[in-house]
């Protein structure tokens, strides 16, 4: 039977959700971590209680000023000849700075090379992501307010005309689940109100198929560069 529940196990794992969250509303901005239906807030972090400091109870002077005298002498010299160190420590840390400097100068153009690497496999990565992740949730609620009743009405239009583009835009971008955009108006109100809320997951094969997927491209790439070899 074990042989048959590692693999339902891991099965499991690879289905299980994972995501960020972001919810902008009365009490502002928040964000939370999601695993399946487990919501982890990590903005704003709770406040930490502080713990009452202990009075510290003075010490009684004991022993005598000789002894004091020849202390104060040791530290003296311990602090000049500290000073000193110093002094040629800052001389050799110059030299040293200038020499990793040139090193950063010659290295220049291999660091580009990384970057020409990098950026050829970040951009299909970005877009092989764009097509695992699911928006569970999309919500949207905008509440227009203002004394001139003309001056909503044609807000109130704009604001329609741009909320059809963009679902047009992120319906062809991503695959979203549950989606609720709203504008209304409010001719008595004072203050415009908004109201976010979004809900990016992905699950966990899918992620770390596309990270082995394109390590392995990396680390293949970067052997054929060592090697001499071209891609």
């Amino acid at each position: 039977m074990l042989w048959l529940i590692i693999p339902g196990i891991l099965l499991l794992l690879c289905l299980l959700p994972l995501g960020i969250g972001a919810v902008y509303g009365k009490q502002g901005p928040k964000v939370y971590l999601i695993i399946w239906k487990v919501k982890i807030p990590l903005y704003p972090r709770k406040p930490k209680k502080e713990k009452p400091q202990k009075e510290k109870t003075p010490k009684k002077n004991s022993g005598n000023t000789s002894r004091q005298e020849k202390k104060q002498e040791a530290s003296r010299w311990k602090e000049k000849k500290l000073s000193e160190e110093a002094k040629t420590e800052a001389f050799t840390g110059k030299e040293k700075e200038s020499s990793e400097e040139a090193k950063q100068e010659e290295d220049a153009l291999w660091d580009f090379e990384k970057l020409k690497t990098l950026l050829h496999l970040i951009v299909p990565f970005l877009g092989d992501l764009r097509r695992k992740i699911r928006i569970t949730r999309l919500q949207g609620y905008l509440l227009l307010a203002g004394g001139d009743p003309c001056d909503l009405a044609v807000n109130y239009g704009r604001a329609w005309a741009a909320l059809g583009n963009l679902q047009a835009l992120l319906s062809r971008a991503f695959v979203i689940k549950k989606q609720d955009l709203q504008v209304g108006c409010d001719f008595a109100g004072d203050n415009t109100l908004f109201y976010g809320r979004a809900d990016i997951t992905i699950t966990l094969g899918r992620l770390l198929g596309l990270v082995l997927r394109y390590g392995w491209k990396l680390l293949k790439s970067t052997k054929m560069k060592k090697g001499g070899g071209v891609k």
